[in-house]
């Protein structure tokens, strides 16, 4: 995919962002496309990225990792982009890869988040892959999954509750950043 950015006539001086949208490109898009199931929704989201730190180019601390200045940036685009579409299923999973990423407390997560998402995922017992597949996955309520799995409401919120930690204590593994 070729990245293409056309800046106004009016920022013509800022001939350097251009080498930094060139650089970082790839970067801002595979993080947002790790995060939605949709394409689409990345490349369009990319796209708001670049925008957005064009237009804000002025206020660049030039002492900064310009990568990590942007994946801040597609992190806030994407959590905007959430709140605005709660209800879709591809959105709830970029909800608990964001929720995972928060209880780790990094500010650069690369794009070795999902690889450790999916090997943690695998620790967890069958019912509750299940659980979190039907429910950040397909978008099922609790009382649906418990329907489907046969067990209570209260009990699918439970085990939901022990997969997510149990996520959450796999990655801060796998990261490094567990608890002192």
């Amino acid at each position: 995919m070729e990245p293409a950015f056309t800046g106004d006539v009016e920022y013509a001086d800022r001939g350097e962002f251009e080498q930094t949208y060139l650089r970082n490109y790839s970067l801002v898009f595979g993080y947002l496309r790790a995060r939605l199931l949709d394409g689409a929704w990345a490349e369009d989201l990319s796209q708001e990225v670049f925008l957005r730190a064009y237009n804000a180019y002025d206020r660049f601390d030039a002492t900064r990792e310009s990568s990590r200045w942007l994946l801040g940036i597609a992190r806030n685009v994407l959590r905007e982009h959430i709140r605005k579409l709660k209800r879709r299923k591809e959105i709830t999973w970029a909800e608990l890869i964001l929720e995972l990423e928060d209880t780790l407390e990094e500010e650069g997560v690369d794009e070795e988040m999902m690889r450790m998402t999916n090997i943690c995922l695998s620790r967890v017992g069958s019912s509750g892959q299940q659980a979190i597949e039907m429910h950040y996955r397909q978008g099922l309520k609790m009382e649906q999954i418990a329907h489907r799995l046969h067990k209570t409401t209260g009990a699918v919120k439970v085990l939901m509750v022990r997969v997510r930690q149990a996520l959450r204590r796999c990655l801060e593994s796998q990261t490094g950043g567990g608890a002192p």
